[in-house]
This record gives C-alpha cells, sequence and structure tokens, in this order.
C-alpha cells in the first residue's frame, strides 16, 4: 500500500489549516478529500499503489495546481507540499 502526505501552503509559505485537499483515483475516478489540520498536513494512506491520482488543495476560493501521483513512482511515501494560488476576484 501506499501513503501520500503533506501541508498545504499559502503564497508566503505559512501553513494553511482547514484548507480541503482532493485525492482523485485516476483509473476509477474516485474522489477521497481530506481537511488539513492545525499544521496543515494532510494524508491519505492505504492508496492502491498500482493506480495513478491527481492531488490538488482548496481555501477560501483559493486552489493549488494539480500534483500527480504515478504508479510507476514506486516510493511507498509521496510528500507534497499544496501552494495555494492566490483567490480570483
Amino acid at each position: 500500500m501506499r501513503t501520500v502526505r503533506g501541508v498545504v501552503v499559502d503564497k508566503s509559505e505559512s501553513v494553511v489549516p482547514g484548507g480541503v485537499v482532493f485525492l482523485k483515483n485516476l483509473r476509477t475516478n474516485q474522489v477521497k478529500s481530506y481537511i488539513s489540520d492545525n499544521e496543515g498536513s494532510f494524508r491519505f494512506s492505504g492508496l492502491d499503489p498500482n493506480a495513478d491520482y491527481e492531488v490538488h488543495a482548496e481555501k477560501d476560493g483559493a486552489k493549488s495546481p494539480n500534483r500527480q501521483v504515478s504508479s510507476f513512482d514506486n516510493r511507498k511515501e509521496m510528500v507534497l507540499t499544496l501552494k495555494l494560488d492566490k483567490k480570483k476576484d
């Protein structure tokens, strides 16, 4: 099994508690979500190592770019920093 974990930050690299992190299995299109904790941390565990995933975070209209987690990457634990872009007016 595989784990994807990391932290949600804003443009100034400050941690973002309460950000919603979305993890999409690109094979099944199933989406899981996780609310980042007080340190901005998130964690998804028990993931299929043979599936590709897409991860992004959102908070108050701001969104991070999508990050890919490839089935070809054989690391058991992926650590990502999701940086929120400035929200659009």
